[in-house]
């Protein structure tokens, strides 16, 4: 996750804020909350870039990533890590306990990550 928190702060726009509310102290909740902000704005990016809404966020991130057919919205560095955070969500809403480290990730990761896509939509 080191690579993309490098690559995030070069692209989110100082100016931005976040409206992701980091204060919750569970752990499921925090993730679970950043995986429906994400899928919001992942499924306004769907509809923008002509990729069918009703697929699922993950599926719809991987074909904003560069790779393979990919439309090339998002760096595929991005696109992998919004995967792995939305499988992690998945995990967290089905009773999975969430890692600290994960937990922590979000906390510190998750408002840039929101701002990327807030970004994104601007374009």
């Amino acid at each position: 996750m080191g690579q993309l928190t490098a690559e995030l702060t070069v692209q989110s726009p100082a100016a931005a804020v976040s409206e992701f509310d980091i204060s919750t102290t569970d752990p499921n909740v925090l993730l679970i909350g950043l995986g429906i902000e994400i899928e919001k704005r992942l499924r306004q990016l769907a509809e923008k870039y002509d990729i069918p809404v009703t697929r699922p966020p993950i599926m719809i991130a991987r074909q904003l990533g560069k790779r393979g057919s990919g439309k090339g919205v998002l760096s595929d560095n991005v696109a992998s890590a919004l995967i792995e955070l939305l499988t992690f969500r998945n995990e967290a809403a089905h009773g999975a306990k969430v890692e600290p480290r994960v937990a922590e990730w979000v906390k510190d990761m998750g408002p840039d990550i929101l701002t990327v896509l807030d970004a994104k939509l601007r374009e």
